[in-house]
């Protein structure tokens, strides 16, 4: 292998790394935020009543959670290829 190809497989290997890095933390962030959100949501919402707020809410915590377990499925391929 001569030392210029060594040198940007070395450097390619650096980015990926990088950017699998970079991904981990964004997955812990958005994680570490999901409980955060839910304490707040069940202080805000009404005990009783299921109005159009409660029901936006709820909407809104389904689509974050499928939001996350999708980028977390993405990430997992990710990581398998990087792996392979």
């Amino acid at each position: 292998m001569s030392p210029d190809r060594r040198q940007a497989l070395l450097a390619e290997y650096g980015e990926v790394s990088s950017n699998f890095r970079e991904l981990t933390e964004i997955r812990f962030k958005l994680l570490g935020f999901l409980p955060l959100a839910a304490a707040a949501a069940a202080l805000v919402l009404p005990r009783r009543d299921v109005t159009v707020q409660t029901l936006a809410i709820s909407v809104f915590g389904l689509v974050g959670t499928i939001g996350l377990v999708t980028y977390n499925a993405r990430n997992d391929q990710l990581y398998n290829e990087l792996e392979a």
